[in-house]
């Protein structure tokens, strides 16, 4: 079953750069795995490679991420995915990624959707 994922935030990761050096390999930004990945649940999951580029045809949506790293200190990301969020990963991608939005308490950064349950959508706030 499929999950919609849509997600929009302003990162900054200091000097995280384990963190960077990930999303920057999940955004198609490098084609080489970091050397070391973050500790963190995500990167136990099957998925985490390519979650933010996966798609199917039960989502009318133009699949797309883009990490934007024009301003460098503040790169902002751009996530529109659906896919099968079997081991949670869209949870624990927000769970790892959340210390690193830099955004006002209650922002809202996105939502995910599951094809079954199209009338409760999650939403994801800047807690």
């Amino acid at each position: 079953m499929y999950t919609l994922f849509h997600f929009n935030a302003v990162l900054d990761f200091g000097d995280h750069e384990r963190d960077r050096a990930a999303l920057r390999y999940m955004t198609r930004k490098t084609v080489h795995p970091p050397a070391v990945l973050p500790d963190h649940m995500l990167f136990e999951t099957p998925r985490w490679r390519n979650m933010l580029w996966m798609n199917s045809a039960y989502f009318p949506a133009d699949t797309h991420t883009v990490l934007d790293e024009t301003i460098m200190w503040l790169p902002s990301l751009s996530v529109t995915s659906n896919l099968k969020n079997y081991d949670n990963e869209i949870d624990e991608f927000v769970n790892w990624i959340m210390p690193f939005v830099d955004a006002i308490a209650g922002d809202f950064l996105g939502y995910s959707l599951y094809e079954k349950g199209r009338d409760s959508p999650k939403f994801f706030w800047k807690e």
